[in-house]
């Protein structure tokens, strides 16, 4: 069981994560030289995330960044630091590792973390399914590589929608045995998880592989719409018009329900890829509003949603259905 943190360990962790806020690798995933941390740091992420010039110093002092992984297709974003420098006073110790995932950006992502994840992932199902899974393909980069997190203790931080991962992420480890390699986790005003039906060991993970399956669908097989018709219908043309670069308009998605009607797809599965591009039109309008606001981010808002697609929509609803539903409160 881990102690109750002293105030040193607190500001540790808070300033870990805040640190994950900003942006310490380029869009490949580069990390920034070690002399750029400090005015990285300080830039932060072009909002209120950032470091003032002497807590700047001391961090960039102390840390270094092993990776970090910019925003994927769904807007996950984590990062991880090893402590350079021992400091018993401050709680540093030399060589420990933390892993943070970063929080909700309102304005530079606010369509794939507020809209996709926060409202109709976590709010409506209780999991961010979509950046889980990107987590946890990126856990497994880091695992398997000796010089980052194969074979060795580290340490978990999350803030608000960091927070559901982190809860997530530990969640998944206990249920490997692998818990007892976290050393800590710590969360800040995390928004929670919720819960799965007939929930066992395992049962989180299971969901997790079965919507990667669906949601990128690489062999076309993944998502059935019930006969060749609709099949040829979905993969041929609709999975490919809405990618993430058109918009559905109302009119449009009323069409394609009476096309899959037509070919044979059946109530149930058409109002199925109706409610998928709702879902997506939803997240679209989103990237068109914000874009409208002040942002000075480094990835920015982008109306050009790669991930946000019918495949996406329907994996999600499919998801849900082992999800006991939300329970935990959208991630601020």
């Amino acid at each position: 069981m881990m102690s109750i943190p002293n105030s040193a360990e607190l500001l540790k962790f808070a300033n870990l994560q805040m640190a994950a806020e900003a942006f310490l690798a380029d869009k490949s995933g580069n990390v920034i030289p070690p002399d750029r941390l400090q005015q990285a740091l300080i830039t932060g992420n072009n909002h209120a995330s950032k470091f003032p010039d002497q807590l700047a110093t001391d961090f960039a002092t102390h840390w270094e960044v092993l990776a970090q992984k910019p925003n994927t297709n769904t807007g996950f974003s984590g990062t991880l630091f090893k402590c350079t420098k021992e400091d018993v006073a401050l709680g540093y110790h030399k060589g420990e590792l933390v892993l943070s995932f970063r929080s909700t950006e309102f304005i530079d992502d606010a369509a794939r973390d507020n809209e996709a994840t926060n409202k109709l992932e976590i709010k409506e199902f209780g999991y961010a399914f979509g950046q889980i899974a990107d987590m946890e393909a990126w856990y497994r980069e880091l695992n398997n590589d000796p010089a980052l997190l194969k074979g060795k203790n580290f340490s978990v931080t999350g803030y608000s929608l960091g927070g559901h991962l982190a809860t997530a992420f530990t969640r998944m480890r206990r249920d490997e045995g692998e818990q007892s390699r976290i050393s800590a986790v710590y969360t800040f005003n995390g928004a929670g998880v919720g819960e799965l039906v007939q929930d066992a060991p395992g049962k989180l993970a299971d969901l997790i592989r079965r919507f990667e399956l669906q949601r990128k669908n690489e062999d076309g097989w993944q998502i059935e719409m019930g006969s060749v018709t609709a099949n040829s219908y979905y993969r041929g043309v609709l999975a490919k018009d809405y990618d993430g670069t058109k918009l559905p308009t109302e009119s449009e998605i009323d069409g394609i329900r009476l096309l899959l009607l037509a070919g044979g797809a059946g109530i149930s599965k058409s109002n199925e890829v109706v409610q998928a591009l709702k879902r997506v039109r939803d997240v679209m309008l989103e990237a068109y509003r914000v874009p409208n606001l002040a942002h000075k981010g480094a990835n920015g808002p982008n109306r050009v949603l790669p991930g946000i697609d019918p495949d996406w929509g329907i994996a999600t609803i499919d998801a849900a259905r082992l999800a006991a539903g939300g329970g935990s409160r959208a991630a601020q």
